[in-house]
């Protein structure tokens, strides 16, 4: 019996989601992959700004761990 072909993206469709975005001027800080196969890029200045906002990361920041 052959195998099922999994729903997530491919490799192919991976890296070409990324080069696009490259392309368009997009600083490539992430991408997601779900199960229904949608590729999301992210872009660094997005995620730099999410990260700080962690609970664990401001009390660092403050000296309080």
């Amino acid at each position: 019996m052959p195998r099922k072909p999994s729903p997530y993206a491919n490799r192919t469709a991976v890296r070409q989601a990324v080069e696009n975005a490259k392309a368009a001027g997009l600083t490539v800080g992430g991408i997601e992959v779900s199960p229904s196969g949608t590729v999301r890029v992210l872009d660094a200045s997005v995620l730099t700004q999410a990260t700080t906002t962690d609970l664990f990361a401001q009390l660092e920041a403050k000296g309080m761990l």
